[in-house]
């Protein structure tokens, strides 16, 4: 016999809008440090032939600090991954 499961309901407001980065900023600059480092480097290179493009944990990490410095709405879609021009 199976448990049904409960669904949760947010509100409306709550689901569509968060106060915060799907993620801490941290998180995103340590990504970043990670792999401006130069043993991700080399490993990189060595596994894949090419060098690791870093520029998208950079541009994660500017549209989080946008995000909750300055509560951009381009800044939060950016950061969970929504093309500003389908949205």
């Amino acid at each position: 016999m199976e448990v049904p499961r409960r669904v949760v309901q947010r509100p409306l407001a709550q689901a569509c809008f968060s106060l915060q980065p799907p993620r801490p900023c941290e998180v995103y600059r340590a990504e970043w440090k990670l792999c401006r480092s130069a043993r991700h480097f080399l490993h990189h290179y060595y596994v894949h032939g090419e060098w690791p493009a870093c520029e998208q944990w950079w541009r994660d990490l500017a549209s989080c600090r946008e995000w909750e410095e300055r509560r951009s709405a381009e800044a939060q879609q950016a950061c969970r991954g929504v093309d500003i021009t389908e949205a």
